[in-house]
């Protein structure tokens, strides 16, 4: 037998053959070089192992399930063929993903909203808009870039709470064309969402939606709450180049205060328009509107004025 010498661990020594010891490892540990011409008496063997830290159990081996193994070779596939048509298959920047889908995070929705109407995984689009993800997919950014506040409305549950931008400004735009609250909640759209104002369920924008695409472009039976709408400001549908979009501001194509004439009155009462609304819409009082006609030889135009009132 070799001669016997002391290795150290961390904190213990024990004896043992130099043929049967191996160095000391780097954390302290003991390496054991079994040698068939000498062996280790039962008590040695048994200091040994008790000083030798316990190996770790085998991680297990991940089990796929049919449809992942299935979704595996398709991919696979398409990889290869994508390879041999020359197609990138290069990841994409999140920088610019992140760019795209920002100003509908601003308006109000939810990282959850957007996964769901991209078909893809929250917590993936979580880390992406954090800024932890170096690289995305193109099929995964082909899918965010095509999410839009349509597909976002169209694909919320009807309990979901959405931005609320569209909501109000259908109501106010169909109250300038003459259809009042009780109308509106008569056909289904309760116009009041609280004094935030800022949220509201998506099955009541969606009701609100489809019934502002009924009456859009038709005068509505009360001129009342068209007067009203005027007197506040409220835009009509025509104004609107995005309805849904909280940068988009309205057209409604007037001049400045005080500046009108005779046909901009005749056109407004085509368009079905009370004296009192258009008077409104000029920003003056009804007896200076009048008399802004008569000085114009419009006296026609006062009569039919005063017939809208008389209707009213």
């Amino acid at each position: 037998m070799g001669d016997v010498h002391t290795l150290w661990t961390a904190d213990k020594e024990i004896g043992g053959s130099a043929d049967t010891l191996g160095a000391q490892g780097a954390r302290g540990r003991v390496l054991v070089t079994p040698d068939p011409s000498d062996h280790l008496t039962p008590l040695a063997k048994e200091v040994v192992m008790a000083m030798l830290p316990c190996a770790p159990d085998p991680a297990p081996r991940r089990v796929r399930t049919p449809d992942q193994v299935e979704q595996h070779r398709k991919y696979v596939k398409r990889w290869h063929v994508d390879r041999r048509r020359g197609i990138d298959r290069s990841p994409i920047d999140p920088a610019r993903v992140r760019t795209y889908l920002q100003p509908l995070l601003d308006e109000g929705w939810s990282v959850r909203a957007i996964a769901k109407a991209a078909g893809t995984s929250d917590t993936a689009l979580r880390d992406l808009v954090a800024g932890r993800t170096s690289s995305v997919r193109r099929a995964i950014a082909a899918r965010l870039l095509s999410v839009t506040r349509a597909k976002l409305y169209d694909g919320a549950d009807a309990e979901v709470r959405v931005p609320a931008h569209g909501f109000v400004r259908r109501v106010q735009a169909m109250q300038s064309l003459g259809y009042p609250t009780r109308w509106l909640e008569a056909n289904g759209v309760d116009p009041d969402i609280g004094p935030a104002g800022k949220g509201v369920d998506a099955a009541r924008w969606r009701r609100c939606r489809d019934l502002y695409e009924q009456v859009w472009d038709k005068q509505g039976p009360s001129a009342r709450a068209r007067a009203i709408a005027a007197r506040k400001g409220y835009a009509p549908p025509m104004a609107w180049d995005d309805i849904d979009d909280p940068t988009c501001q309205p057209d409604v194509g007037q001049e400045p205060r005080g500046s009108w004439d005779a046909d901009d009155v005749a056109w407004l009462l085509t368009c079905g328009e009370t004296q009192v609304g258009i008077a409104a819409r000029f920003g003056i009082r009804v007896d200076s509107l009048q008399r802004g006609l008569r000085r114009a030889g419009r006296d026609d135009l006062v009569a039919r004025l005063v017939a809208t009132l008389e209707a009213s």
